[in-house]
């Protein structure tokens, strides 16, 4: 490229960090399900997403996910682009995006020549003590 056909880059500078922790209390069913490939007879046909030592989690992704729908709706946003199966609102222009929380919170796809990446992490959510001890006593035989 040449200097003049460089694009202008906004100086992006960390100001702080907000840290927000909490414990999710399913009051109806939850899951996140796991891959159906390789199917095996008497296999379960609906597997959970467990981590390396067997517990079920929310992956970060999901939660992540979840929160970006739930501000397009709070905001009324227009479901105008897919990812990955899912519609989800993306900005037209850079006017558009200068007023958009939903945007400047989880970012825009990279082809487009506005916006920034993404400055929300989402961890993975595991399960509490409790609710582990919880299931390991249900009586059953599945693992």
């Amino acid at each position: 490229m040449e200097e003049n056909e460089v694009k202008k880059m906004d100086e992006i500078k960390l100001l702080g960090k907000v840290v927000i922790r909490g414990i999710i209390e399913a009051k109806t069913g939850l899951r996140i399900g796991g891959s159906t490939v390789g199917l095996d007879i008497g296999g379960v046909d609906n597997p959970v997403i467990k981590d390396a030592k067997g517990k079920p989690y929310i992956p970060g992704s999901s939660l992540k996910g979840k929160m970006r729908s739930l501000l397009e709706k709070a905001e009324g946003k227009p479901l105008n682009s897919n990812m990955g199966g899912t519609r989800i609102h993306v900005c037209e222009n850079e006017n558009e995006y200068q007023n958009c929380h939903v945007c400047k919170i989880f970012g825009v796809p990279g082809e487009k020549d506005f916006g920034r990446p993404t400055c929300l992490i989402v961890r993975d959510a595991s399960l509490t003590e409790e609710s582990a001890k919880w299931l390991r006593d249900l009586p059953t035989d599945l693992e």
